[in-house]
């Protein structure tokens, strides 16, 4: 270990001091990733109340329903019907959002896959002249509640949602039928004319319906402070507090991390943003401890009015939900380029890459009902187990590849057509290998 235990407690005390971390935000659970162009007509009022209601209508071919290996793959059609409703009063500086949307999916053959999600969503924004707060303050928060099937393929832009996080979910456990809550609160300011300050807490909560995959609870606490070092760049603190617990472990892991890094915009068109620091995740079960380097960077540059690239990686620790008392440290990144041809046509495209490596060795499936042996749709949900203690443990290492193409047609001022086409591959030693591309036909209507 690269740090002593005499050593941590000036850390942790930096730490809380701080309350350091890049600012946190109970995440929605929206993908504006997926389709990320939002109604460029819709617009935003500086005072009162304005209802968004949205109707979206899907087609989509799945190559691979089941997320079998090669050989097992099933293919079939699939629709879903979102309708959605968003209301937002506005007033000043301040605003508070409340939305909701219902999804139906059926598919055309493999109906044990069919499916009916909702998903809940507040979110506030708090300014000056509420509760003692000056101009130079902002309160953010946020809470999302859902039930869904394929966390990969929900319906998005229908709630209002500004943000754009790129690193796109991946992964079997995100097409099982789970349910979220999400909680959380930010507050930034500016203390003084050169810094600039974001605090946050976040609270996540994961409920798998199948027995054999773990639920999660984790709280994050954190912030970051910078400084204006230039007029076109600041030099910032960061890090993170997080405590997570799944079924798998008899107490929580812990994770920490201090960063340091700057925000430097070249131009008006190109900026740049990046963190390197060092983390420890550590546990009452030695075999979870782990430390190491911790990055996050982003850089965003818009190369015309028209077109814009995104370049985003970072690492994280997460504890895995299919491997009680097993971590994992996952390294992403993704690059992004969108392009609007007409005010009424765009399109984008995306690809990505995924790496988790597990801090020990797994135990591999269980041949009896392995997906070799006997299809995985002939096991009934949550009797799967993916383990069979019984044979010799295996260093488990997952990569993952992600791509998408898409483009998008507004006939009228609030009805869109699009075309989507994403292709994953995925390389696991333990579960097994397998590919899967989607294509996908929509109609949308959003008021």
């Amino acid at each position: 270990m690269l740090f002593h235990s005499e050593h941590r407690h000036v850390l942790y005390t930096v730490l809380v001091c701080l309350v350091a971390a890049s600012p946190l935000r109970a995440q929605p659970l929206t993908r504006s990733e997926e389709h990320p162009s939002s109604n460029p007509y819709r617009e935003m009022k500086h005072w009162g109340l304005t209802l968004h209601p949205a109707a979206d209508i899907m087609l989509t071919y799945d190559s691979n329903a089941w997320l079998n290996e090669e050989g097992e793959e099933e293919s079939d059609l699939f629709m879903d019907l979102v309708l959605g409703l968003s209301g937002r009063f506005t007033s000043g500086r301040n605003s508070l959002t409340l939305g909701g949307w219902y999804r139906m999916r059926r598919y055309d053959e493999i109906s044990r896959l069919d499916s009916e999600d909702w998903t809940l969503t507040l979110d506030g924004v708090i300014g000056g002249e509420f509760f003692g707060l000056s101009d130079r303050w902002t309160v953010r928060p946020r809470a999302a509640y859902s039930k869904t099937m394929d966390y990969t393929h929900d319906a998005d832009e229908l709630l209002l949602h500004d943000e754009e996080d790129g690193m796109v979910p991946m992964g079997r456990p995100d097409r099982e039928l789970q349910r979220r809550l999400m909680l959380g609160i930010d507050a930034h300011g500016t203390p003084t004319d050169k810094t600039h300050l974001d605090l946050g807490y976040g609270y996540r909560r994961i409920r798998f319906e199948r027995e054999d995959l773990l639920d999660d609870v984790t709280h994050r606490v954190g912030g970051r402070i910078s400084l204006n070092a230039t007029e076109r760049t600041r030099l910032l603190l960061a890090g993170n507090m997080a405590e997570m617990k799944n079924d798998g472990l008899d107490d929580a892991a812990r994770k920490y991390a201090l960063r340091l890094g700057g925000q430097h915009r070249r131009t008006v068109k190109l900026s740049l943003n990046a963190e390197a620091g060092y983390y420890w995740f550590e546990a009452d079960d030695s075999d979870v401890d782990r430390e190491g380097i911790s990055i996050q960077a982003r850089a965003v540059w818009r190369m015309t009015e028209k077109t814009q690239l995104s370049l985003a990686g970072r690492n994280s620790m997460e504890l895995a939900e299919d491997d009680p008392g097993n971590a994992r440290q996952v390294w992403s990144a993704t690059a992004a380029l969108r392009h609007r041809i007409t005010s009424r046509l765009w399109w984008d495209t995306a690809v990505g890459y995924r790496h988790e490596d597990y801090n020990r060795p797994s135990p591999p499936p269980d041949m009896d009902i392995d997906i070799r042996g006997r299809p995985r749709r002939e096991v009934p949900l949550g009797e799967r187990p993916f383990r069979d203690p019984e044979r010799e443990f295996i260093d488990r290492t997952v990569k993952q590849y992600f791509g998408r193409l898409g483009a998008q047609y507004w006939v009228t001022t609030f009805a869109s057509v699009r075309a989507t086409g994403t292709y994953e591959i995925t390389e696991d030693n333990v579960i097994g290998d397998y590919d899967q591309y989607r294509l996908t036909l929509a109609a949308r209507v959003a008021f």
